[in-house]
């Protein structure tokens, strides 16, 4: 995966984003977004990430990303753009406020928000991100825990790959239908 982020610069990633986020109506909403290490409970082969974006007002998840390397700027792009763009819960919309935990990569992005009438707030505090990504890491880590119905390719031997495609499987399942 790292393979496109390194072809595919911030700007020019952005040139095919900028459009159809502006043809979006853009509703007095903010969106919390920041990403995590999710706990060593899932794997034993490195490390995963959490992305999440959050609406504080509606109080709900509008979209979910699961890594398995640190986030970038682009991974921030593409979470927010997915976040926009998303038909449910709350249907397509730019909101007014982005609101981003402090991190020097995410700068890259401000002059883009700019552009498409978003305004940037950095902070310490995102207490609705921050509750929402605690029961979601509790709910995965029951999920993990318990027999789990999704069935991977025949391999016995669990991958990387494999652990990053069952915990985004149980992610989306937890957006749609919730505890």
């Amino acid at each position: 995966m790292a393979a496109w982020k390194d072809r595919w610069p911030l700007a020019r990633r952005w040139a095919f984003l900028k459009r159809p986020l502006l043809a979006l109506p853009q509703k007095p909403h903010s969106m919390e977004v920041d990403f995590c290490p999710l706990p060593d409970i899932f794997s034993d082969e490195g490390g995963f990430w959490l992305g999440l974006v959050v609406d504080p007002g509606l109080d709900l998840i509008l979209a979910i990303a699961i890594l398995d390397e640190p986030p970038v700027v682009q991974d921030l792009a593409e979470i927010l753009s997915e976040a926009m763009g998303s038909l449910l819960p709350s249907g397509r919309f730019r909101p007014e406020v982005v609101v981003l935990r402090d991190n020097p990569e995410w700068e890259q992005l401000f002059p883009f928000l700019v552009q498409i009438g978003v305004e940037v707030v950095v902070t310490e505090d995102l207490s609705r991100w921050d509750e929402k990504a605690d029961e979601l890491i509790e709910w995965l880590k029951d999920q993990w825990s318990t027999p789990c119905p999704i069935v991977l390719p025949t391999d016995e031997e669990p991958t990387v790959a494999k652990t990053l495609l069952k915990l985004r499987l149980l992610a989306t399942s937890f957006l749609f239908f919730g505890k």
